[in-house]
């Protein structure tokens, strides 16, 4: 064997180590604490450095180190990404390690006549006295059919074999939490890779915007349903979805009723007031979001138009100004107003925009099916073990051993054997002196 090989094997081993999983997973959990503790930065990185001027308030002096040092974006640090990546190879390490021997106990024959050290040194063991082997055959193979075990016999001379067990495919549960373990490791892994996320994306009814794999979406207007005293019950916004040349499909979102078109997910967010204004040769669309007042630039005619929302009266101020900067004319206009400014024409039109939340994670469903598995599987480990039960008679006694029961479980176990030993042995009894 040569050195690489032996170094390919020390490498693998330590890899597999159950330690270095229970160090990791301790440091994962540390880690996750950690990022706990400190607040974590916003999504959107416009806001991120006034989002880091208010956290300096806190942490003074030491605020650059702990950015630098990642503790303000810990799940997505290269230290956190490092922890889980190595956990996960080492998930895949033991699972691929383990699972040949898993799957060949779950297949192999049972082994039956066990020697006698394995009688009289295992955990859970008991004892009775019989008259015969038949009795303590006969006996222990009928009391353990009742109970719905699966029963196999080995006859030698002098001594009777007996192996029976239950929920055999309870074994199956390692297995598949072995696979899950390692399928959510990945998928969490792979995550932060594969997902995005864009928020506070506008659209003003009738914008498209494409999203993903040929799909685009249009929205249509904002309407609010409201209860009989004026509340507002839901918020409703027709979204058509367009596929290249397809005919377009129409669906409704609501609020925390998020549309999925190709693994987009679109969630409303918010809306807001908005204009369009329109012109013979082209049309302007504004969203008033974070600024109430806008400007844009009219080519056609060379002038600037400067407009404001007034929310109080739900109007829009209008300055137009000429190409040198010099003001033309100023107004409140309403929604439908038409005006001509230095012979082109102009109509303004009120509408809401629509605030989204476009993003994409591909790995989500297959984490959560991964967790719903290793759950179900961790439940059946618990809750429905492999119960198997090896029983030796001869011509004195009988021995017992079991295994995957609980303390109380095997108690019971041994009364309801002992009970059925001493009724078979009433039963001979009564016979041998019905013969007599």
């Amino acid at each position: 064997m040569g050195v690489g090989t032996r170094l390919v094997g020390r490498i693998w081993r330590a890899l597999a180590s159950m330690r270095l999983a229970a160090i990791l997973l301790a440091a994962l959990l540390l880690a996750t604490l950690v990022a706990g503790i400190f607040p974590q930065l916003p999504h959107q990185a416009a806001s991120r450095e006034a989002w880091l001027n208010a956290v300096a308030l806190r942490y003074g002096t030491a605020t650059p180190l702990l950015h630098r040092l990642g503790l303000f974006d810990a799940y997505h640090s290269p230290w956190y990404r490092a922890l889980l990546a190595a956990l996960t190879l080492n998930t895949i390490v033991c699972t691929l390690q383990r699972l040949p021997g898993r799957w060949r106990r779950l297949r192999e024959p049972p082994t039956i006549a066990r020697p006698d050290a394995f009688y009289l040194h295992s955990a859970q063991r008991a004892e009775w006295p019989v008259s015969s082997l038949e009795i303590g055959l006969e006996a222990g193979r009928d009391g353990l059919r009742r109970r719905r075990y699966r029963v196999l016999v080995e006859v030698s001379e002098g001594t009777a074999h007996l192996y029976a067990e239950k929920r055999r495919w309870s074994q199956a549960g390692t297995l598949v939490g072995h696979v899950s373990a390692m399928a959510l490791l990945l998928a969490l892994l792979a995550g932060p890779a594969l997902a995005w996320r864009e928020t506070g994306v506008t659209l003003l009814p009738g914008q498209v915007r494409a999203i993903a794999d040929g799909y685009s979406v249009r929205a249509g207007s904002l309407t609010i349903e409201r209860h009989p005293n004026g509340q507002a019950r839901d918020y409703c916004v027709p979204v058509a979805i367009l596929l290249d040349d397809s005919p377009a499909v129409t669906r409704t979102v609501r609020i925390n009723h998020p549309l999925n078109v190709g693994g987009v997910a679109l969630h409303l967010q918010s809306y807001g007031p908005a204009a369009r204004i329109t012109t013979p040769g082209e049309s302007f669309d504004l969203a008033f979001t974070s600024s109430q007042a806008q400007a844009i630039a009219v080519p056609d005619s060379g002038l600037e138009l400067r407009v404001a929302y007034q929310p109080e009266s739900e109007t829009l101020f209008l300055e137009a100004l000429d190409a040198e900067g010099s003001l033309l004319g100023s107004g409140t206009l309403s929604d439908g107003d038409q005006v001509e400014i230095q012979g082109t024409p102009f109509s303004f039109t009120l509408t809401c925009y629509t605030s989204w939340q476009i993003s994409h994670h591909p790995t989500f469903f297959p984490a959560v099916g991964a967790t719903a598995l290793f759950l179900l599987a961790t439940v059946i480990s618990l809750w429905a073990p492999h119960r198997r039960l090896w029983l030796r008679a001869d011509e004195e006694k009988v021995q017992l051993v079991a295994q995957g029961f609980s303390d109380r479980a095997f108690r019971a176990l041994t009364e309801q054997m002992a009970l059925a030993f001493r009724h078979r042995e009433r039963s001979e009894g009564s016979l041998r002196s019905m013969l007599v």
